[in-house]
């Protein structure tokens, strides 16, 4: 046995207080002699054994108030028994990975949709009164609640509207936050339930981050109410994954009608082979291209695409592929600004009226390199206006 408020036991101690109490009422009495004593005294003799034993009683009930009220308060506990009760509150800690390997699609939805609906039919068979926190790994620093919360109908339901994230699953770190809210739970009985596909990349062998996992695990095994902890395998494996890794563009400025090319980054980190891999290139949300490139297993290749945007203002550009089941790696979004003339005035303190020979004219050339035509897919961004003073 255990006690949640171990302070408390103390106050068993109170039970000494009725003891005192008929000790010291006992030492003050005096006695009075009078005439019909004698009569008295054998009604005495005749109940002096009940009388005995219903003080004794009386005594026994007064001690035991504040021995039941200190137990109580201090909120004793049978170790292993709890989990035995079919009926009993739960403080529950769902660990959910919600990082974008979840986010493969099998033939029954998502990995994360089906890790999600998993979660929440956990919370929604919790009995009433129990109370539940949510830890999320890709960031397990911020739990889905400040502090537990009883409304289990609630919790399931924002469970049920959430979607994949785009980080990497941080077990351990999750856990390690985990464990300091379950200090923060209500109830004796505790699990912890972590749902994951089980990637091998969120379970590495480095001795550091093993090292972690040790330690997390003898923190949740020393706590005074150690939690049950379950790990709860959801998905479907997926083997093959093209990622479309980076996305760049051959210049950090660009003009109204100027030409860029965005060069794109693809890798196969699945086991087949692609001979025709098709590489859709939008422009503000439309299809602008496409090409098919081959990607053999483990390979990087570059695509390049070239556009132009006849609109100054934000433009955003996406490459993207249809090879495989996980969405979320297949495409590549990027903004580009695109800037309209911009306006510079010049003055010129010394015309001349040979070429080269003005104050003016080289600076002129440097910020107009392209005025004169001889680069179609150049054009400048400045506009100069000369002023000759």
């Amino acid at each position: 046995m255990s006690f949640m408020n171990l302070a408390l036991v103390g106050g068993v101690a109170a039970a000494a207080i009725p003891i005192l109490v008929h000790l010291i009422s006992k030492s003050q009495h005096r006695e009075v002699k009078w005439g019909a004593m004698h009569l008295i005294e054998l009604t005495l003799k005749s109940q002096q054994r009940r009388l005995r034993f219903e003080h004794w009683l009386l005594m026994l009930l007064r001690c035991a108030i504040p021995i039941l009220l200190a137990l109580c308060m201090a909120r004793p506990i049978l170790k292993g028994t709890a989990a035995l009760w079919s009926n009993a509150k739960t403080s529950l800690l769902v660990v959910l990975d919600n990082s974008y390997s979840l986010d493969f699609k099998g033939a029954g939805g998502t990995n994360f949709e089906k890790a999600r609906d998993t979660a929440a039919e956990l919370v929604q068979e919790l009995q009433r009164g129990s109370d539940v926190n949510v830890v999320l790994m890709s960031d397990p620093k911020t739990p889905l609640y400040d502090t537990s919360v009883f409304n289990t109908d609630a919790v399931a339901e924002e469970l049920q509207s959430m979607q994949a994230g785009f980080g990497q699953a941080q077990v351990s770190t999750a856990l390690e936050y985990g464990a300091e809210q379950l200090l923060n739970m209500n109830h004796p009985h505790r699990e912890v339930v972590l749902i994951s596909d089980f990637q091998r990349i969120s379970w590495p062998t480095e001795e550091g981050e093993a090292a972690l996992r040790t330690r997390v695990g003898q923190q949740l095994q020393g706590m005074e109410m150690p939690p049950n902890l379950t790990l709860f395998h959801v998905g479907v494996e997926g083997r093959e994954n093209i990622c479309v890794e980076t996305v760049s563009t051959s210049h950090l400025l660009l003009g109204i009608n100027q030409t860029v090319t965005v060069q794109a980054s693809l890798r196969n980190y699945g086991e087949r082979n692609h001979e025709a891999l098709r590489v859709i290139f939008h422009a503000d949300g439309k299809p602008v291209d496409e090409q098919q490139i081959p990607l053999g297993a483990g390979e990087r290749r570059q695509v390049r695409f070239r556009h132009s945007f006849d609109t100054p203002g934000s433009h955003v550009i996406e490459v993207a592929t249809d090879a495989d089941s996980l969405k979320a790696d297949n495409i590549f979004r990027a903004s580009i600004p695109v800037w309209d003339k911009v306006p510079v005035l010049v003055i010129n303190g010394a015309p001349d009226s040979e070429p080269l020979k003005g104050e003016t004219d080289f600076l002129q050339i440097a910020l107009q390199p392209y005025r004169e035509g001889g680069e179609p897919d150049l054009v400048d961004l400045l506009e100069t206006r000369i002023i000759n003073v």
